[in-house]
């Protein structure tokens, strides 16, 4: 309905029925879900600068260990294959 000026006559809200009511639910869980993210992010204890700094050259210092260490096996490996592979011929 509409009043003259063609604005509409307020009218009494209906509960949500079918697929009204899991859309809502949806959006309901959605905000809910953000607010707990929210809330546990604000627990969380962030490294310091230097504490950052210091975990990042430790992984970097392991996988520069990691890559010598697999260059080192895979040349070993290389060499013994190619010893066998020779002696075969």
């Amino acid at each position: 309905m509409w009043r003259a000026g063609g604005r509409p006559v307020p009218t009494q809200a209906t509960p949500a029925t079918g697929w009204d009511v899991g859309v809502v639910k949806f959006f309901q869980r959605i905000g809910r879900f953000l607010r707990q993210v929210w809330s546990e992010l604000r627990k969380v204890v962030w490294p310091t600068r230097r504490q950052t700094a210091i975990f990042t050259g430790v992984v970097f210092l392991s996988v520069v260990v990691v890559a010598v260490l697999t260059w080192a096996f895979d040349t070993i490996f290389s060499a013994l294959l190619s010893l066998v592979i020779d002696v075969g011929s």
